[in-house]
This record gives C-alpha cells, sequence and structure tokens, in this order.
C-alpha cells in the first residue's frame, strides 16, 4: 500500500502546485509525466524493452528468488504511477473536454 500513497502524494503535490501557480494544466503534465515515467521504469526493470537474446540469457541466470524480487519491484513502480495515471486521464477529460 505504501506505493500507492506514494502515487497519490505526488497526485496531490501536483495539484496544489497547480493551483499555487494558478495554472490547471500543469496538473495532468505533472501527473502524466510521473505516470510516464513510472511505465518506463517498470519495463526496464522488468526487462520488457530488452531483446529477445539478452532476456533469453538473463532469465536463464536468474533464479527463482531474483525473479520474484524483480516483479516485486516493477510491481512497486507501477503501482507509484497507477494514481498518477488515473489522475492526469480524470483532469484531461475535465479540462480539455468539459471547458
Amino acid at each position: 500500500m505504501k506505493p500507492i500513497y506514494f502515487g497519490l502524494l505526488l497526485a496531490f503535490s501536483g495539484i496544489i502546485i497547480s493551483f499555487l501557480i494558478k495554472d490547471w494544466d500543469f496538473i495532468y503534465i505533472i501527473s502524466g509525466t510521473v505516470s510516464l515515467l513510472a511505465i518506463i521504469l517498470a519495463g526496464l526493470s522488468i526487462g520488457a524493452l530488452a531483446d529477445g537474446e539478452r532476456s533469453r540469457v538473463k532469465h536463464q541466470s536468474e533464479n527463482e528468488t531474483d525473479r520474484k524480487r524483480q516483479l516485486s519491484s516493477t510491481t512497486k513502480i507501477l503501482l507509484v504511477g497507477l494514481p498518477n495515471i488515473l489522475i492526469a486521464a480524470f483532469a484531461y477529460v475535465l479540462l480539455k473536454v468539459f471547458s
């Protein structure tokens, strides 16, 4: 649950910064950037962005504990990005479509 709370903290800090500078477009810029970085870091962490040969060699050299640790860290990174994706999408729809 801590990664989700950290993601919410980042999302709400973007909302507060947008309120302070009075630029509401900044909400989905901050949240979108955080969520994009989380997706890229999760892809790098799990090895999804590597080519097939590198993935195969890495998979053969790892043991089960390393794979579980890697999956756990990737899940935590994605959980940080999840609230930011939702806030960015909600803010974009609210600010761009309905205004």
